[in-house]
């Protein structure tokens, strides 16, 4: 198991794990995959989430992130369940991104499981 190193803190933070499988991740496909009507007045907080998900996303392939996570295939699937069932998925790159309760927290809040034949999104605490 890899072990990350870092500041310490008294937030807390939350990753998402997406997969945009027919193009590059944007913040328009992730505003579909938000199913968020126009006329909303939810619209513009929805746009402003998409965009903040965007921006905290760290692009990998799919040997980069197994690097990242796991020494090998087979810890990611004994450590790490969730994420290997994601991993499998992985048809070139993935997205990774980290945010915190301080700086971040509607985004930090939010429950995403989600995927459709355009977008994996997954929270993964």
């Amino acid at each position: 198991m890899k072990i990350r190193n870092g500041f310490v803190s008294n937030s807390s933070s939350s990753s998402f794990l997406i997969i945009s499988k027919n193009s590059e991740l944007t913040t328009d496909i992730l505003m579909d995959s938000f199913k968020i009507d126009k006329e909303s007045p939810l619209y513009s907080v929805a746009k402003d989430i998409a965009k903040d998900l965007k921006a905290l996303s760290i692009k990998y392939t799919k040997d980069d992130f197994l690097k990242e996570f796991a020494n090998s295939e087979k810890e990611l699937e004994e450590d790490y369940p969730s994420l290997y069932e994601i991993y499998k998925k992985i048809d070139s790159s993935i997205y990774y991104a980290i945010c915190d309760d301080i700086d971040y927290p509607l985004l930090y809040s939010l429950n995403i499981d989600y995927e459709d034949d355009n977008i994996l999104i997954k929270k993964d605490d």
